[in-house]
């Protein structure tokens, strides 16, 4: 079964529920950030396919050679299985990124140390500990 990074420019309900996987849960939020994917030049969606299905999708803001993970989610029954790393690292080539940034929290920082980002602490929004993550090429 062969895999593929690709980027999509219609957000398809698949897609959008791999994306949701990572944001807050709040109808009118979602559909704002979504619509943003939608409207917004600078940002990207990408998916990583395991034969003609995603698995895996990163929303992202790229800004010349740097590109910031706004939104990253796996298919829950794929997780463990290398997904979201291959695709972030096919967009690190295919991008020809030097620099891949990504704020999280406790709850993904570990994908994030394991897959070979700086991590960094850091405050988020209400004084919340969050974490900077980068990876540099």
């Amino acid at each position: 079964m062969s895999s593929a990074l690709q980027r999509v420019t219609t957000l398809e309900p698949d897609v959008a529920d791999l994306l949701l996987l990572a944001m807050f849960p709040d109808p009118e939020r979602v559909r704002a950030a979504l619509g943003r994917y939608a409207s917004d030049p600078n940002l990207q969606v990408w998916v990583w396919q395991v034969g003609e299905k995603p698995v895996c999708a990163a929303g992202v803001r790229v800004t010349g050679g740097a590109a910031e993970i706004l939104h990253l989610g796996t298919r829950p029954d794929t997780r463990r299985e290398g997904h979201a790393l291959r695709l972030l690292l096919g967009l690190m080539e295919h991008l020809c990124l030097t620099r891949l940034e990504a704020e999280t929290d406790d709850e993904a920082v570990g994908f994030y140390r394991k897959t070979g980002f700086n991590i960094e602490d850091t405050e988020g929004r209400g004084g919340n500990l969050r974490y900077r993550c980068t990876l540099l090429a």
